[in-house]
């Protein structure tokens, strides 16, 4: 989910600080090898960083849109 989220804001010119594309990975790996392993309080909370990443990606991305939205329209009307 993140991953497309990056790229449909990269088709919008929103730029990232990061991506958390190396972070994320590594947790969605040791995610599995945990469950695989029957390690689920281990793998919860890898469950919950990459929640935790996804919504700092989201608010980001949100948060971008709004500084653009009043710019363009300022842009527009002047």
């Amino acid at each position: 989910m993140r991953v497309v989220l990056i790229r449909k804001a990269k088709q919008l010119n929103i730029s990232f600080w990061q991506s958390y594309r190396f972070v994320g990975k590594k947790a969605l790996f040791k995610q599995g090898r945990y469950a695989h392993a029957r390690q689920m309080r281990r793998a919860g909370k890898m469950t919950r960083k990459l929640k935790t990443i996804l919504g700092r990606v989201v608010r980001d991305i949100e948060r971008k849109a709004q500084e653009r939205q009043p710019a363009e329209s300022q842009s527009s009307n002047g």
